[in-house]
């Protein structure tokens, strides 16, 4: 019975957990399809929207080990909650900003402390999952935030058809405080005193072995360059997809008519994130008995550079909208097939979660430079920004094949597959 207590608790912290970070990326979401075309009618330039972006990552890379250090000090409920709270406040300034520096720190504020939020609900996870249930928890979690950032843009186009282009970070503000309610209301603290005097064993047994995270980290440098390049080029498109469905869709378009383009790119993003999620979430299942994890990477490599270029030519939807389904079906290949590769690493052995969180960090700086860097040059001509986010994916192609080899990884899968067999003590 106490058992069976326990057991229907748990689920009830990680649905709520899931709702959480469904809602956060919703919030995020919404500006996708509106920041760059909203900061563009004010009269500002596209390296500036690529300033605006990057900055949000580049505080969520700097502030995001702080915050982890927090979460433990203090627990895991008051880090997500400070997390929210500052997002919702950094979208709501946002809204109300009108000249570039308040937008700028508008996004500051929402990067330094929306990093809190996330890592927080994973290590919550880690924390009131069993061992052998918590890839099923971690699971859930992103399942919900892909599923938020697959709807987010269609919401944030139908506020902007329907309000303005104001209206979605007013509504992402709006969002982040109903799950702040949310959290403050039914989410009990996860840090017990037994999990905290584990936190700080692992901590000194890190310590006395001299495996420092920099000594990791040069072991590991392809893997690390690879997720850079790949979540760079990603950040080409990502980032200035708008203004590529505004200035060959839309030219010469009223204004009256320009409220459809966050529309538009929502349903873009949708369709494309929804592909995603369903090859995710079955299709590479089938793929995976065919072929190795090394090959699909290569494949799902190949066909992101494949999309990402012929986007930069395409001139009419009968062009865009297939090659978005390739760009679609090359990230939801490499994504996890890169991260299970990763995860067979010699250096990653017995230290996943350190592994995982220089990953995290090496997409963070994609993330920075990607829109510093393609909408800096993205007056040069969309051909060109496209073409050089395709040569990134290719550099990391070229890496992959010449720095990790499949042979290298093959040993390791029996070694990673006792690895997760193994009893629990």
């Amino acid at each position: 019975m106490r058992e069976d207590k326990a057991t229907e608790q748990q689920g009830g912290r990680l649905a709520l957990l899931a709702l959480t970070a469904f809602l956060m990326m919703l919030g995020l979401g919404v500006l996708f399809p509106v920041i760059g075309l909203f900061v563009r009618s004010l009269g500002y330039s596209e390296a500036q929207v690529g300033l605006l972006i990057s900055s949000y990552a580049a505080m969520s890379f700097l502030f995001a080990p702080l915050w982890g250090r927090f979460s433990e000090r203090y627990g895991r409920r008051p880090a997500i909650m400070i997390g929210l709270a500052g997002f919702s406040a950094g979208f709501a300034f946002f809204a109300v900003s009108h000249s570039f520096p308040e937008f700028l720190a508008a996004r500051i504020l929402g990067g330094i402390f929306a990093a809190a939020t996330l890592p927080s609900i994973f290590a919550y996870v880690a924390d009131v999952s069993a061992p052998d249930k918590r890839s099923v928890s971690m699971g859930l979690i992103g399942a919900s935030i892909g599923m938020g950032v697959v709807m987010g843009p269609v919401f944030g186009g139908v506020l902007a058809k329907l309000y303005g282009f104001r209206a979605p970070f007013a509504g992402g503000a709006a969002i982040g405080l109903l799950t702040l309610v949310v959290v403050f209301l039914l989410l009990p603290e996860s840090i017990t005193d037994e999990i905290r005097t584990g936190i700080e064993s692992r901590r000194a047994a890190r310590l006395a072995s001299g495996q420092t995270t920099t000594k990791v980290a040069l072991e590991l440098w392809p893997y690390l360059t690879f997720s850079f390049l790949f979540q760079a080029s990603k950040m080409g498109f990502e980032s200035t997809i708008a203004f590529l469905v505004a200035d060959r869709f839309f030219i010469g378009a009223s204004a009256a008519e320009l409220e459809h383009v966050p529309l538009t790119v929502g349903y873009l993003l949708f369709g494309i994130g929804l592909v995603g999620v369903g090859i995710q979430g079955g299709g590479i299942r089938t793929l995976a008995r065919r072929y190795s994890d090394y090959t699909l990477l290569k494949a799902g490599t190949l066909c992101t550079a494949i999309g990402i270029a012929a986007l930069g030519f395409s001139t009419n939807w009968s062009i865009l909208i297939p090659f978005s389904f390739v760009l679609a079906l090359g990230y939801a290949l490499a994504a996890p097939t890169f991260m299970a590769l990763l995860s067979l690493a010699p250096a990653a052995h017995g230290i996943q979660a350190e592994v995982q969180g220089l990953n995290t960090g090496a997409q963070s700086l994609g993330r920075v430079v990607g829109p510093l860097l393609f909408l800096a040059i993205y007056a040069a001509g969309i051909e060109i920004t496209y073409s050089l986010a395709a040569l990134l994916c290719l550099l990391a192609l070229a890496l992959l094949i010449l720095k990790i080899p499949e042979g290298q990884l093959s040993g390791d899968r029996q070694a990673s597959s006792e690895e997760s067999v193994a009893p629990v003590v």
